[in-house]
């Protein structure tokens, strides 16, 4: 019985030791997009399938990354179909974002903030902002960038939708995280 006391009394402090622990784990490409009703929060996620770094496009001088429309994850079917229209997702199947290569600085060797001007093509429409990202380095020769933006739907000539004749009804808000790993080339 003191035994198991023991190994208890080990288990829960060697868990409060670990919880207590912050470790950041940079593994995945991905962008978020969250848009509310009048209902209720719903997330799209994208969890870039390559995984793989973004390297710049040389002839642009930017990093170019595409994101397939169709490739978000949704709650249900539904709403997965309802994203894809709202989107022009069979028309334009891609969301691009352009990043200029000469705002990522790959020679400091501390954690930044950066507020690079980026283009966000979505649903045939070009967008031009400046965004708040965090640029954590990961080596010599690569960073990993993350942050959030506010768009609006009209901001691309799209108008929030209406379902279930105006009883939902979407918001013009919409909420995007971010994050990205950049090699330099």
């Amino acid at each position: 019985m003191k035994y198991r006391v023991k190994i208890i009394l080990i288990i829960f402090l060697a868990t409060a030791f670990i919880s207590s622990i912050k470790v950041s784990v940079v593994s995945k490409n991905f962008l978020n997009i969250k848009i509310k009703t009048n209902i209720d929060e719903i997330e799209f996620k994208q969890i870039i399938k390559n995984n793989n770094a973004l390297y710049c496009n040389q002839t642009l001088g930017k990093y170019n990354i595409t994101i397939p429309v169709k490739e978000f994850i949704a709650p249900n079917k539904m709403i997965y179909d309802d994203f894809v229209e709202m989107l022009k997702g069979n028309e334009y199947p891609n969301i691009s974002i352009y990043i200029s290569k000469s705002i990522l600085n790959f020679d400091t060797n501390r954690d930044t903030v950066i507020y690079p001007e980026m283009t966000i093509n979505l649903a045939g429409v070009s967008k031009v902002d400046k965004t708040l990202c965090h640029v954590k380095k990961i080596s010599s020769d690569s960073c990993y960038i993350y942050g959030e933006k506010k768009l609006l739907f009209t901001d691309f000539n799209l108008l929030p939708p209406t379902k279930l004749f105006g009883l939902v009804k979407v918001s013009n808000d919409i909420n995007v995280k971010f994050g990205f790993i950049f090699v330099k080339n």
